[in-house]
């Protein structure tokens, strides 16, 4: 009888841990979204006047959205550099529009080359959270640690696009620089 109950419980545990899985990527993409906010206050964009004149301050996502509609519920009523927030999705490469902040999803990681391509010579600040894109030119990367919400930067592509960097942010990230770079 013991034995019945113990295998009842077990099962309750086994099926309670992929919904604790979830709940942390949940939790995990919420303070994604809201980091998005805290990168534009210590980041001043190449072209001031023009991005003075934008009605709106514009976040895409190309390829999956892991976000769900966390940034949607976050950026409702919350401001980024004094201006209502626009979302927008890429499903693919292609159908990438203008924007302040690119959030380049997982799937859509080989196809940094044609990202690349079809944002040059605009001022967008490139963010990811796959392992090595930092190292590909993407200017910030986020990764956990021990449980933690990190984030990686790359001064040498934010400078190389002219982005302003504060050094608040630079002392708070892991600093990363572009495989096959001049130093390497």
């Amino acid at each position: 009888m013991q034995r019945k109950y113990l295998n009842i419980i077990l099962i309750f545990i086994l099926y309670l841990i992929p919904c604790m899985n979830l709940y942390s990527k949940v939790e995990e993409y919420e303070l994604k979204a809201a980091f998005f906010e805290r990168f534009a206050r210590f980041i001043d964009w190449p072209d001031s006047n023009a991005f003075n004149k934008q009605e709106y301050f514009t976040i895409q996502v190309v390829g999956d959205n892991p976000f769900g509609n966390k940034l949607e519920h976050i950026y409702k009523h919350q401001l980024i550099k004094n201006k209502k927030v626009k979302i927008i999705y890429a499903v693919n490469v292609d159908n990438i529009k203008d924007c302040n902040i690119l959030f380049i999803s997982h799937s859509v990681i080989t196809k940094i080359p044609q990202i690349f391509d079809k944002i040059k010579s605009q001022d967008i600040l490139l963010v990811g959270d796959s392992k090595g894109i930092c190292e590909l030119g993407v200017h910030i990367n986020f990764y956990l640690y021990k449980s933690q919400l990190k984030f990686q930067i790359n001064p040498k592509e934010l400078k190389k696009d002219k982005f302003q960097v504060s050094h608040l942010l630079l002392y708070n990230s892991t600093i990363v620089n572009t495989k096959g770079g001049a130093d390497e």
